[in-house]
């Protein structure tokens, strides 16, 4: 099974969303581990380098979900009496926590943090719109950032 969680099928085959954070400082990572499905931070591969141009931090990281890509950090909040779509919107929801903690955790060493949203293979397509946000702006009922999204991630104050 590759990173993104998809059997068999390489990331550029698939239509995930991809989330890449940038930083002044080095960040603690993590492996994806199919057998503990959460929130994991890695180093880029090969592949997913170029989407450093755009940054203007040193150090690029790719962030991931329970279900191995970025997808799992967009859910529908509208999941009615469906179980399973109840459990996938409570696992996304536990993946935005983490992320908004780790983000959290990030700025107690730097001032701010960048952040991009895009969809996998499509790493090198321009920004299509820029935002500045505090990482509890994540926590809305529905992730705030779409595909081409690239935000200023800063402390959040008063």
């Amino acid at each position: 099974m590759n990173r993104s969680g998809h059997r068999g099928r390489s990331t550029a085959e698939i239509m995930c969303y991809a989330i890449y954070i940038g930083s002044d400082q080095p960040l603690p990572t993590s492996e994806w581990n199919e057998a503990d499905r959460t929130f994991y931070v890695t180093h880029l591969t090969d592949d997913t380098r170029v989407v450093s141009k755009h940054f203007s931090k040193r150090h690029v990281y790719y962030a991931g979900s329970h279900q191995g890509c970025g997808c799992g950090f967009f859910s529908d909040p509208d999941y009615g009496d469906d179980e399973d779509e109840k459990r996938e919107y409570e696992d996304s929801r536990a993946d935005v926590r983490a992320l908004v903690e780790y983000l959290n955790k990030a700025l107690e060493k730097q001032n701010t943090l960048e952040f991009l949203v895009t969809w996998e293979g499509q790493q090198t397509e321009p920004v299509k719109r820029k935002l500045e946000l505090c990482p509890e702006d994540l926590l809305l009922p529905e992730f705030p950032l779409d595909e081409q999204d690239f935000a200023i991630i800063k402390r959040k104050t008063g």
